[in-house]
């Protein structure tokens, strides 16, 4: 990977959730869980039967726990077998992400000192 792409790569911050607390989106009819988020970008846990494909238009509604609410619009970047990877052009703003942050690790300050070195800045 050339320097560039590193950089681009970690331009956001990733906030890893417990599963406990875990936003979910709202997408095409259904909600799935979403295990990372960014100012950036969503990786979302795919369950069975969600047909998408790379490089297809996102648009959705994320809902953290607080019941807080957070259209999104972005494209489908990557795919795993039970996850996707969502960059976002219309995201989580950087005061909801703190916001988020600084309530998690109030919450759970185990669960990020386990994961020292996972919360690399880069796109969910």
């Amino acid at each position: 990977m050339d320097q560039h792409s590193q950089n681009q790569r970690r331009r956001y911050y990733r906030l890893h959730y417990p599963e406990a607390e875990r936003p979910t989106v709202w997408f095409k009819g259904l909600h799935y869980e979403v295990a990372e988020v960014s100012e950036g970008g969503l990786m979302i846990l795919l369950g069975d039967g969600c047909a998408v494909r790379l490089g297809q238009p996102f648009v959705g509604v994320v809902r953290f726990q607080d019941g807080e609410t957070n259209s999104i619009v972005g494209v489908v970047l990557r795919i795993d077998e039970n996850k996707m990877a969502v960059k976002l052009s219309k995201g989580i703003s950087l005061r909801r992400m703190m916001a988020e942050q600084i309530r998690l690790r109030k919450k759970y300050p185990m669960f990020f000192e386990s994961n020292v070195g996972e919360s690399e800045a880069e796109p969910a």
